[in-house]
């Protein structure tokens, strides 16, 4: 008997959203103990409904199996890491998109679970109809890296790297990453920077007085400023840094990459941070900076180019624009 299951690619609302990497790949990924253990009930020939929030259905999946099995947990290592999330279990799907996203009533938030619900099924079955969307393969094994490695690359690139202070950011990062993370949901901007990016930067040669919060701005994270010299706001050589809620992604919107690059007229590169993901934006010149990210590192698993997008440069570009150097 065929069973019909809703799944959802991250939080469209606030929170990583990785539903191309679901379509682009022929998969779905899961993370967390009870979301994997829902995950291995999932059949061959089951029917997955990717919704991208609790109102639309984007795609519709028929689960199958490829080399012998349809899914499986803890050896794909590039979903270890996908926008900083822990995704270890997965299934193989054929995926059948909507040419726009069909609103309906009845999704939930979770991750994964049953639905019952006839409209979703017929909407389903309308769907798998659509051609198949082609597979691209899947990114290879990632490179990790070590603290000591990249504590021994920044300590060449600026005299003001604090080993044992970074060392100890990075581990309390990586134990909230780690044994905390529940608890970090509800935590607040304001706890994300105090908790775990402040101590980053004070560790990489910045001074308290040169660490400032600014304008918090409609749909804007808290603003952290790192002013070397004290110097304006104008100035290139300021470090810009949003810090989000730990629940949050760290994705840039439109909007967001206006606001603040008309505070901010003179840097170069915006940092986005929920404590663990960081991403860095650029711009080549005044106005918004590009929405595409130019580096990315899982500061719990840092690794040397991005694991779900492997051109992407990875932990030691993004930590390296940090560092204080003048």
């Amino acid at each position: 008997m065929r069973h019909y299951w809703q799944v959802a690619a991250g939080n469209v609302a606030s929170g990583p959203n990785y539903s191309h990497l679901f379509l682009k790949h022929g998969l779905a990924f899961v993370g967390g103990d009870d979301q994997v253990a829902l995950a291995e009930e999932v059949r061959a020939g089951d029917v997955l409904i990717l919704n991208d929030g609790a109102r639309n259905i984007v795609a519709a999946g028929l689960v199958v199996e490829r080399g012998g099995r349809h899914g499986g947990s803890d050896d794909k290592a590039w979903v270890r890491d996908v926008e900083g999330s822990d995704l270890r279990a997965y299934l193989f799907v054929d995926w059948h998109a909507a040419e726009s996203p069909l609103e309906v009533k009845g999704l939930t938030r979770s991750s994964i679970g049953r639905t019952n619900k006839a409209e979703h099924h017929t909407i389903a079955e309308a769907l798998l109809k659509n051609p198949p969307l082609p597979i691209e393969p899947e990114p290879g094994e990632p490179t990790l890296l070590s603290y000591a490695d990249i504590i021994a690359d920044l300590q060449t690139q600026s005299k003001y790297v604090d080993p044992i202070a970074t060392l100890a950011a990075l581990e309390n990062i990586q134990a909230v990453y780690r044994e905390q993370a529940q608890e970090a949901q509800e935590w607040n901007e304001d706890e994300t920077r105090d908790r775990l990016v402040k101590p980053l930067l004070t560790a990489f040669g910045w001074l308290k007085p040169e660490i400032k919060d600014t304008v918090k701005g409609q749909g804007l994270g808290r603003l952290l400023c790192c002013f070397p010299s004290m110097r304006s706001e104008k100035s290139l050589d300021v470090k810009v840094i949003e810090c989000r809620r730990f629940s949050s992604g760290v994705d840039l919107s439109a909007s967001q990459s206006n606001q603040i690059g008309k505070i901010f007229t003179g840097t170069r590169v915006l940092v986005v941070t929920n404590g663990v993901a960081m991403k860095l934006y650029s711009r080549p010149e005044v106005g918004a900076f590009k929405t595409d990210a130019g580096a990315y590192v899982n500061l719990a698993r840092p690794a040397e180019r991005c694991p779900s997008n492997p051109k992407l440069p990875g932990a030691l570009t993004a930590l390296r624009y940090l560092l204080k150097k003048v």
